[in-house]
């Protein structure tokens, strides 16, 4: 029997929904009159295990209402008529549409053009796709436009689905047959037409140049990976194996090549074995021209940065080549992409732009200091709808039973979505000592409400990537920050966290793109389970602190709150936080609420070294004895200690800071004929100094102890404690 089963269904559903409960059977054991096939409506769902195992071979429209009740489409078709030879209808196929995948019809003889969308499109879009596809075949063959689908005003016009039986296939432009994983890879690289013809590619010396210019495009459009070299060569016809090549291109031996129109189709045509020139591409009605113009230069939108082409249906950024192909014939006597650009109506950007606050149903474009952007922020689809919340206020009374802390989380949530793209200047840290208390649905919860487009979940690791691909969210979640991270990498996270929290423009390098500076409006909330995870100031605004007390409840709460997410919770939860008031207190551009548990957390994170420092001031060891002490003391007394770097004053200006010491100013001292002016600070009695002049302070400060022989210690001397002996009386001035 054929693949398409087993494992990959779930994937074949997935690309096929049809309209629900309308079914087309085909009774394939029931010839009809004239050798016509047996065929009949029924009303019930398809069942989508046994048409693509062969038990019962069925059909439908591909018109279905989606959940707000709008008329779309995820697949078109267009049913060809004609027992054309692959080798010579897959190439032709490709050069007028790249995207159009050709399958073999149920009978085996004929052909279904189809094409899949990544994601539902207005039933209008996938029917006119499926006549344009059409008008540009009728010229050489037999159309049947009256089993086209959809319909665009979604009548119960039927085609029969494919994968039911060996024969109904998919085939590449060279007009072979695709295994299910060379299917699979063709639609994820659909939109760029030359990834697209190397599927199934399978010998010869265009290989190891499809990898390169594969690559290359990939990381023009800022997409390249490794691993997608490797998925690459995996869906070659037959195996490619030269393994120093492949290291070569992981190299970056890519990024040589130009990428000219006219080499990638040159390219293409190759790979194909094919010339454009030798087919009749300008097949197309005149009326059918014109609109194909308009679509052109309302679709597409030119990307200043990139220097790529956006269209505005497929939500894809594409190369001219692609936009040539993908016109193919629509402008007489010249190129599409050289249409487009002497049209007055032409829309050029400069970028894409992530800005919730400037989001308009209307138009992805966006006016900002004179420069137009596209908008790439998405609201969450997810309908809000009044009922019951219980759950949910159950589990964030559980998580946090304090009222204040509760109602300023609760105005977080609220604010983020009220007010999207307005940032809030502080960050949620969320302490459990107990594991598995459901912070993980907390936030499940909360990634449902905003969609998953607008939320991340990002570790430790990733936060602190150069990258920062993380930005470009309503909110993310850094989760399992742990204790065991080194002091340098908390103190570094808090400061990367400082500026992201505050600051609107950030910089941002993705992969194989270059740093530029992007508005980021993301709020953070962050999950550890131990209070030393992050070495937060008590008096550091940015923060709100605070730790859940609980333990972990039954397995059964936990259930019973996963299933209120997976179903109804979210868009009850949505309509709550949509309607419900913000407190008088809360201040999204104000300084978080202190809480105790941020003055632990600070304790939790004094830097090993200050800690050193403190506990000598403590325990009044030299030179923490006196009242008054410099930075030069500090490092006279620490040098010969390993872990402490005297050539650093920032943590002794620390451990000042934390033992709360004042800052007296710059002293005169003369010493062996030489000046010096140390800055000294007052450790304890620090009014009384304060009171007192510079040249007093500066006597004192000199000499400070005396020894058994009787002579003043000078300052250069290191002396060992025992060897002192304290005195009140005066120094002799």
């Amino acid at each position: 029997m054929q693949t398409w089963a087993g494992n990959e269904i779930e994937f074949l559903t997935r690309i096929l929904p049809c309209r629900k409960n309308k079914t087309l059977i085909w009774d394939r054991n029931t010839p009809g009159p004239n050798g016509k096939k047996t065929q009949y409506w029924k009303d019930i769902d398809i069942d989508y295990l046994k048409h693509f195992t062969g038990e019962l071979y069925q059909g439908g429209n591909l018109c279905y209402e989606d959940e707000e009740g709008n008329k779309v489409a995820k697949a078109a078709v267009c049913d060809v008529d004609d027992p054309i030879d692959p080798n010579v209808f897959c190439k032709e196929l490709f050069c007028i549409d790249s995207t159009a995948i050709p399958i073999r019809s149920p009978s085996g003889k004929n052909w279904h053009v189809w094409k899949f969308y990544n994601k539902a499109v207005p039933v209008e879009d996938a029917a006119k796709w499926a006549k344009d596809i059409g008008h540009k075949l009728k010229k050489k063959y037999k159309i049947d436009f009256g089993k086209c689908n959809p319909n665009k005003n979604g009548s119960d016009v039927g085609i029969n689905f494919p994968f039911s039986n060996d024969t109904q296939v998919p085939y590449d432009p060279r007009g072979k047959s695709y295994t299910v994983g060379q299917f699979k890879h063709r639609l994820k690289f659909n939109s760029f037409a030359y990834i697209a013809a190397a599927a199934n590619l399978k010998s010869g010396k265009n290989r190891y140049d499809a990898l390169l210019y594969s690559c290359s495009i990939l990381y023009k459009a800022g997409k390249y990976s490794d691993e997608l070299v490797d998925e690459i060569v995996a869906n070659f016809g037959t195996k490619f194996d030269d393994d120093d090549k492949i290291q070569k291109i992981k190299d970056g031996q890519y990024k040589k090549y130009e990428l000219k129109d006219e080499t990638i189709a040159e390219k293409i045509e190759e790979m194909i074995d094919a010339n454009r020139g030798e087919f009749n591409l300008n097949v197309i009605d005149d009326d059918v021209i014109d609109e194909r113009k308009t679509t052109l230069i309302k679709d597409t939108i030119y990307i200043k940065k990139s220097n790529q082409f956006y269209s505005i249906k497929n939500n894809s950024v594409y190369g001219k080549d692609t936009i040539n192909i993908e016109y193919a014939g629509a402008v007489k006597k010249q190129k599409p992409v050289d249409y487009w650009s002497k049209d007055p109506n032409r829309v050029l950007v400069e970028d894409f732009a992530y800005r919730p606050d400037r989001y308009s149903p209307e138009t992805k474009v966006f006016n900002y200091n004179n420069k137009l952007y596209i908008n790439t922020y998405k609201p969450n689809d997810l309908t809000a709808i009044a009922g019951d919340i219980s759950p949910w206020l159950n589990h964030l009374k559980f998580l946090f039973p304090d009222d204040k802390v509760r109602t300023h989380i609760e105005d977080f949530i609220t604010h983020t979505i009220q007010s999207p793209g307005d940032k809030i200047r502080h960050a949620m840290f969320i302490v459990s000592a107990a594991k598995q208390l459901g912070k993980g649905r907390f936030f499940h919860m909360l990634r449902k409400i905003l969609g998953v487009d607008n939320t991340k979940e990002i570790t430790l690791r990733e936060a602190m990537d150069k990258a920062q691909d993380y930005l470009d969210r309503q909110l993310i979640l850094i989760d399992e920050l742990k204790s065991d991270a080194k002091q340098e990498e908390k103190e570094r996270l808090v400061n990367l966290l400082k500026r992201i929290i505050s600051e609107n423009y950030q910089s941002q390098r993705k992969l194989y793109t270059d740093e530029k500076e992007i508005f980021t409006t993301v709020n953070i909330i962050i999950f550890s389970n131990d209070l030393s995870a992050l070495a937060v100031d008590p008096d550091d605004p940015r923060y709100f602190v605070y730790a859940c007390p609980a333990d972990p409840k039954p397995q059964k709460y936990y259930d019973e709150l996963q299933s209120y997410i997976d179903n109804e919770g979210p868009a009850h939860v949505l309509h709550y936080y949509k309607n419900r008031k913000i407190s008088d207190a809360f201040s999204p551009k104000g300084r978080a609420p202190g809480t105790e548990v941020k003055v632990e957390m600070s304790d939790a994170n004094i830097h090993p070294v200050v800690k050193t420092l403190f506990d000598d001031f403590m325990d009044r060891s030299i030179p923490w004895d006196k009242d008054l002490v410099s930075i030069e003391d500090l490092k006279t007394r620490y040098k010969k200690i390993e872990k402490i770097r005297v050539s650093h004053d920032n943590l002794f200006n620390k451990a000042l800071d934390y033992i709360k010491a004042v800052k007296i100013g710059q002293i005169k001292i003369v010493e062996w004929g030489k000046e010096r002016y140390p800055t000294v600070y007052a450790i304890r009695n620090q009014d009384k100094y304060k009171a007192m002049e510079n040249s007093e302070i500066a006597k004192l400060y000199f000499y400070r102890y005396w020894y058994s022989e009787n002579r003043w210690l000078e300052r250069s001397e290191t002396v060992d404690a025992n060897d002192i002996i304290k005195q009140d009386e005066p120094p002799p001035f």
